[in-house]
């Protein structure tokens, strides 16, 4: 394991996937000069016949042990979420949007478990969660707090497949641990081929979007897509966990950053339509 990058339970990327994966959680800057931990974590799933599930969660900067519940909250969502295709193949809206609730309720169940056996307050864990899927020509995203979600449609379309959830307050957002956590759930699905995705914790939201609109910002998702088309698979993660803990890109955020990266190698080469000048990142 590569210092600084939260790697969960991920399958290796097996042989007859179509899709080559890449991912990385690093410490924020701020979190290491008041000696916090990285409080990201991701991961993801390649599942036979050609799906993909990729989850990331954000543990809240003032819960002390937010880092664990980001960590069962990733572990929980997967294992729900394969559970369930397992079972059934999502061939409609309705479908997926149960399978989403219940991979989420599952991650929250987790959690509480986990709050009991250490004995601990439950807000003690508090983390966000997004998730992303795609099986059978579906792409399905479940999100509870400000992570994000882009992909790339075949033809070079990209967009968000989330949009961040804010709270009251400024820089405020919702947790999977609040009460009415199944009340901010927010699902979505479109019945179209994806070329590539990349799911993030908030960490990244002002060098990848657009703000206030949440556009993508198109010149920093094709680099990182043509990179993770193309890195060798051995040395992908830590290529990118470099670049997410580099100089530039801290100097735009200094907080905990997570990235999981998809291309769907079966494609040509990939193309995303550029929209608005060059991000302040440089790709792996």
């Amino acid at each position: 394991m590569i210092t600084g990058v939260v790697n969960m339970d991920q399958s290796p990327p097996a042989q007859a996937s179509p899709w080559r994966v890449v991912g990385a959680a690093v410490q924020g800057t701020s979190h290491a000069r008041h000696d916090l931990p990285c409080q990201d974590a991701q991961g993801y799933r390649s599942l036979p016949g050609g799906g993909l599930l990729i989850a990331v969660a954000d543990g809240a900067g003032s819960a002390r042990r937010s880092q664990f519940g980001a960590r069962s909250a990733v572990a929980a969502g997967l294992d729900a979420l394969e559970a369930a295709l397992e079972l059934y193949a999502p061939a409609d809206v309705s479908a997926w949007q149960e399978a989403l609730w219940g991979a989420f309720a599952s991650a929250r169940v987790s959690i509480t478990r986990l709050a009991k056996a250490e004995g601990h307050r439950l807000r003690d864990y508090a983390t966000t969660l997004t998730m992303a899927a795609v099986s059978g020509g579906w792409l399905a995203t479940g999100q509870v707090g400000d992570g994000a979600v882009v992909a790339l449609e075949a033809g070079g379309r990209l967009f968000a497949a989330t949009r961040a959830q804010k709270g009251e307050y400024a820089n405020e957002t919702h947790f999977l641990t609040q009460r009415d956590a199944h009340k901010q759930l927010s699902v979505q699905t479109w019945n179209c081929p994806i070329e590539a995705l990349a799911v993030m914790s908030d960490g990244l939201l002002r060098l990848a979007l657009k703000l206030p609109s949440g556009d993508p910002h198109a010149p920093f998702f094709q680099p990182l897509f043509r990179f993770a088309a193309s890195a060798a698979q051995d040395s992908a993660d830590g290529q990118l966990a470099g670049f997410l803990a580099s100089e530039r890109v801290c100097a735009r955020s200094d907080d905990d950053k997570s990235l999981v990266l998809a291309a769907y190698t079966a494609s040509r080469a990939l193309t995303v339509r550029r929209a608005g000048p060059a991000s302040g990142g440089d790709a792996p």
